[in-house]
């Protein structure tokens, strides 16, 4: 097995090397080598929750995704979310405003030859699309204060284009993988990678990070087994300037400064599930487990393809 440069998208910045961590023992391999053609569709349910101290909330949106065109260098795709249910104690407008915004709303992107994510190309479409939606709500309330209470519920970063490409592109990115897209490996062999992960606390000084990556075949479908996290050792000077800043930014006012914060771990659990003679994923399930001093919050998100 030769070793391999990838380079990575939504949650990796580069990775290093990927290198198997023992010989394998035959020669099987399982490749992800999708070929969509224009106009292909593909339809998914997608879950989100989020689970904490105070519980589990969760919501739904089903998602169509078409191929929009191809070109040298990969494909142009477009989707759009087609409802918002969640089961959130949540303000019944503010719940009405996610549901207008995502009704209708068309997020155009482009992937490299292998369906790996590269980028939003309609940012500017999806800013005024949702700068409209939550206008028009606005404007239809009839009550001048609940007008107002409601206006306030709209965050200013939502009107910046930095924030709306990172919304539009962080669950699409989910769904188009970049470890094992294009790439060829040893069923059940485990490889390991070194990479650069981003530092949602400090997003300057970004994590070191390990990953480990198993592909499997079974039934008539073959799938991609990954985990990543935060190399503690190699990310030491990091993690704590990071957790000194978050320290003293969570005791502002305080005369005597208890650094309650002496921990950060981050670890990332994915499944990709792939018919093998198909483009599509089939199943996807992002699992993603922080934990900051004593404070613990896991997040899922699972596409589920219905068509």
């Amino acid at each position: 097995m030769a070793v391999r440069i990838l380079v990575l998208s939504w949650a990796v910045l580069i990775a290093v090397i990927i290198t198997p961590l023992a010989e394998a023992s035959e020669n099987n391999t399982v490749s992800f080598m999708p070929a969509w053609t224009v106009n292909e569709t593909a339809k998914y349910l997608v879950k989100k929750s989020k689970t904490d101290a105070r519980g589990t909330q969760s919501a739904t949106m089903p998602l169509s995704v078409r191929v929009a065109g191809k070109t040298a260098d990969g494909y142009i795709f477009e989707c759009q979310y087609d409802n918002f249910d969640t089961d959130i104690d949540i303000p019944v407008d503010l719940k009405k405003i996610l549901v207008e915004i995502n009704q209708g709303m068309k997020i155009k992107y482009a992937t490299d030859k292998y369906g790996g994510f590269q980028k939003i190309i309609n940012l500017d479409e999806i800013q005024a699309w949702t700068e409209a939606s939550l206008a028009r709500y606005i404007a239809s309330i009839p009550d001048e204060v609940v007008r107002a209470g409601i206006s306030k519920l709209v965050s200013d970063s939502m009107k910046i284009k930095g924030a709306v490409s990172a919304s539009a592109s962080r669950e699409i990115s989910y769904l188009h993988n970049p470890y094992f897209l294009g790439q060829e490996f040893e069923v059940d062999e485990k490889y390991m990678a070194e990479v650069i992960l981003p530092n949602i606390f400090n997003p300057p000084q970004p994590y070191f990070g390990v990953v480990f990556m198993t592909a499997s075949r079974g039934g008539g479908f073959k799938q991609m087994l990954i985990e990543q996290e935060i190399d503690k050792q190699k990310s030491a000077v990091i993690l704590a300037d990071t957790l000194g800043k978050m320290a003293v930014a969570n005791n502002v006012g305080q005369p005597d400064v208890n650094l309650k914060i002496t921990n950060v771990e981050l670890k990332d659990f994915f499944c990709y599930s792939f018919k093998e003679s198909g483009n599509w994923v089939e199943k996807a399930l992002p699992t993603r487990k922080i934990i900051v001093g004593g404070y613990t919050r896991e997040e899922t998100l699972e596409f589920i393809r219905q068509q």
